[in-house]
């Protein structure tokens, strides 16, 4: 009988301390899931939306994964393959971290260009044709130009430039003659755009992109 007792007590101790443990760990999540909201962000970049977006997602992302420990006991920075209702809580957090990462990635960048001396005007031209900001000029002369043979300025340096650089041979002059003709079709041809011998947007941003 003294046996049975001591045998009932032990497995009632046990009884005791797993039920301890799981509230333990109900209310002590394995990870912090808090995101912190950069400082650094462009609190007045051009899309007001995303800024909001951006700080809504901060706390949502943080609260959705505490949510999904208290009420499920899901860990969403563990992956448990044995269950679906965890892999699809992971899923939404992934998915939610990945948006939030996107804008932040946006509005960091606004923020340097801003400090560079760019205005939300060009950081939208920017954004728009995908372009490195050192060539935000470049594209702007040729935005709504074009140019050919018998044309000078600094699109025609920048192009005999990159194509000197090419391996095609011309003379650094800032002219648009024949020869600078010649070159700027051959390069159209091989990368797959119409040999007009005219410097467009496109042409440009070939050029622009070409590794010598």
């Amino acid at each position: 009988m003294k046996r049975i007792l001591l045998i009932a007590a032990a497995a009632s101790i046990i009884y005791i301390a797993i039920n301890q443990y799981i509230t333990y760990r109900r209310y002590n999540p394995a990870n912090n899931y808090t995101y912190q909201p950069n400082d650094n962000v462009d609190a007045n970049y051009h899309n007001p939306q995303m800024v909001k977006e951006y700080y809504e997602l901060t706390y949502e992302i943080g609260s959705f994964a505490r949510n999904a420990w208290y009420s499920d006991g899901i860990d969403v920075l563990y992956i448990d393959n044995t269950d679906a209702q965890s892999q699809n809580a992971i899923k939404k957090y992934n998915q939610m971290l990945a948006r939030v990462k996107f804008l932040e990635n946006k509005l960091l960048t606004s923020k340097e260009l801003k400090k560079q001396g760019f205005g939300n005007e060009e950081i939208i031209f920017i954004e728009k044709k995908g372009i490195n900001p050192a060539h935000y000029h470049l594209f702007k002369i040729v935005e709504k130009n074009t140019f050919n043979k018998g044309d000078t300025g600094e699109i025609i340096w920048t192009t005999q430039e990159k194509l000197i650089k090419l391996g095609y041979l011309m003379p650094y002059d800032g002219k648009f003659i024949d020869i600078t003709e010649d070159a700027l079709k051959k390069f159209q041809q091989k990368n797959k755009l119409r040999p007009t011998g005219v410097i467009d947007e496109a042409t440009l941003r070939s050029l622009l992109n070409s590794k010598q």
